[in-house]
């Protein structure tokens, strides 16, 4: 046997052992070149030092190629996606398919219907790695909510430990309980962009049953799934997306099961379980243990203890003194930022504008605030035709108080 032949032959027997590489798996299509390329010649140099066979290396990748898609550990598809090893399998992929296989099988057009559902379903999502860099950008929100500072030591705690034998990002079940216009919903949101994952707000009061949530039997009329499924499955590529359950204390604590949101809420608000979240409408186990959930609630002692038990829970307070001039000042920063008027406009919010605002709920402050730019940008347009370094001031937000909506349209119409 020639040394080419016998360096191939060692090869495929290395193959055989690999996990990475299982022929046994079935073929499924033609598969992307550039990816397929790529992605052997990094498992081919790990493998044996063959940079300069090049025959030997086409032979192989040529029979390789033949076997189909390559998976590690069943959460690896050449097929759909590059190789990441970072990628987790939230369904299992063989049930999948033969619930697919079950419903072509089936007449009946409400599984017909599911079938097509089922079949643009990626078991696969991008999980999350913990980096000293991810540490450090979640420290970095402490600037815009200073009232925060708790949640953000705890997390950036979390983070730096798990980064260490660079493990996935994962956060246990937390809430954030505090006044209305403590700005909860705005710290999530900026945490899930910071840490670049996506962000889904479910308002709890704005449902009547656990099937919004866990999906309708497909028997049923107009049956769907639940919210989380559709999140999962249509919405995201992300194993850890971040799920706000926003005014959990108003959750319906009644003791009809068909109307309580509370077994799904325990099932979720618990890793172990949530690994084997079931969705009724596809008869599927989703595993949502990475999934972040964040709740809020305005009086934390109103939840069942149950629920308090599953929750790290945290005490955010209204922001004073210099932490509420610091809080307004971002989010006027931030509007100027966003309608690119950062040339025309002063870099910092008058003290005494602040001052004025000083007893105005958060909630509101973003859109007096918005009012009062476009106010002031209307005003430098009356006095001169050329707009230079215009600052909101008192008569602005006096002159609000008189403006009629269409006068407030007009000015944002201007701005843009």
């Amino acid at each position: 046997m020639s040394n080419k032949k016998t360096m191939k032959t060692n090869l495929h027997r290395e193959i055989s052992k690999d996990p990475l590489l299982n022929k046994n798996q079935p073929k499924q299509g033609k598969l992307s070149t550039d990816q397929f390329d790529q992605d052997f010649a990094e498992i081919f140099d790990e493998l044996l030092d063959l940079d300069n066979e090049e025959a030997v290396y086409d032979s192989v990748k040529k029979d390789l190629k033949a076997l189909g898609p390559v998976r590690d550990n069943g959460q690896i598809d050449y097929q759909n996606d590059k190789f990441d090893p970072n990628k987790i399998a939230i369904v299992d992929p063989q049930k999948l398919k033969s619930l697919v296989k079950e419903n072509r099988s089936n007449n009946d057009d409400v599984f017909l219907n599911n079938e097509d559902k089922l079949a643009t379903i990626s078991p696969y999502k991008n999980a999350l790695v913990c980096t000293v860099e991810m540490a450090q950008k979640v420290a970095s929100l402490s600037v815009d909510f200073p009232n925060f500072n708790q949640v953000i030591e705890d997390l950036v705690d979390r983070i730096t430990l798990l980064s260490i034998s660079s493990k996935k990002l994962s956060v246990q079940s937390l809430n954030l309980d505090g006044p209305p216009g403590a700005g909860k919903t705005t710290f999530v949101r900026a945490l899930a962009t910071i840490l670049g994952v996506d962000f889904f707000d479910l308002t709890i009061s704005s449902m009547v049953a656990k099937f919004e949530l866990c999906g309708f039997n497909p028997n049923w009329k107009n049956a769907s799934c639940g919210r989380l499924a559709k999140i999962m499955f249509e919405q995201t590529n992300n194993f850890q997306p971040i799920i706000l359950l926003d005014d959990l204390c108003s959750v319906y604590t009644g003791s009809e099961s068909e109307h309580t949101l509370l077994p799904v809420l325990l099932n979720i608000l618990e890793p172990h379980q949530a690994k084997r979240f079931k969705d009724q409408f596809y008869n599927l186990e989703i595993d949502l243990s990475g999934v972040i959930f964040i709740s809020t609630t305005n009086k934390f002692s109103r939840l069942p203890e149950n629920i308090q038990s599953r929750l790290n829970n945290y005490q955010i307070e209204l922001p004073v003194g210099q932490q509420f001039s610091r809080v307004v000042q971002n989010i006027y920063r931030g509007l100027v930022a966003e309608n690119e008027l950062s040339d025309i406009f002063s870099e910092n919010l008058n003290e005494t504008v602040i001052a004025k605002l000083q007893n105005t709920n958060l909630r509101h402050i973003k859109r007096l605030l918005t009012r009062a730019i476009s106010q002031a940008y209307k005003r430098s347009l009356a006095v001169s035709l050329t707009a230079t370094q215009i600052a909101v001031t008192l008569a602005d937000l006096n002159l609000l108080e008189k403006s009629t909506q269409a006068d407030v349209s007009e000015c944002l119409r201007v701005l843009h």
